[in-house]
């Protein structure tokens, strides 16, 4: 088999098996419609999106991702998985578990509130303790008691 030049478009109607596709005289080769990549797609070199990503749920970055408020009730879920929180009677510390984190005890976590002090601790696998205190380092809120909190994947 030889080399075949076509100067306009060429159209084949049942498809086109070939195992190397290579640009003629430029950097890339440009492919002007849908592209459906049926089994593994392999990219070695950088991946560039000019649109959007569909996002999956393997494509979250956040083992979980919740926003509570100060009865610990999660207002917000948006994590791979779902967290439980359980606040403990009248302190201000609230249980925070999840399924099991695939780093074990030794994730980052990201925490925010509107409250003086929130610190977190006691961090196992599937749990932590998050602490929000005041300004005198109480359990009494001065800001709402509500906080975020972020663990990735």
């Amino acid at each position: 088999m030889g080399h075949a030049t076509v100067a306009s478009t060429l159209t084949v109607g049942a498809g086109v098996r070939t195992n190397v596709i290579i640009g003629v005289d430029a950097a890339s080769i440009a492919l002007n419609d849908s592209l459906t990549v049926r089994d593994n797609l392999v990219v070695n070199g950088n991946l560039t999106v000019a649109g959007t990503i569909n996002t999956l749920a393997n494509l979250n970055p956040y083992h979980i991702a919740i926003n509570v408020s100060v009865s610990g009730n999660i207002r917000i879920n948006s994590g791979i998985h779902d967290a439980a929180v359980s606040k403990n009677g009248s302190d201000s510390s609230y249980i925070v578990t999840f399924p099991t984190h695939p780093l074990g005890s030794i994730y980052l976590v990201l925490c925010s509130s509107n409250e003086y002090h929130t610190v977190y601790r006691s961090t196992t696998a599937t749990s932590l303790i998050l602490y929000c205190r005041s300004s005198s380092n109480t359990s009494a809120t001065e800001g709402g008691g509500a906080f975020s909190l972020v663990i990735l994947a």
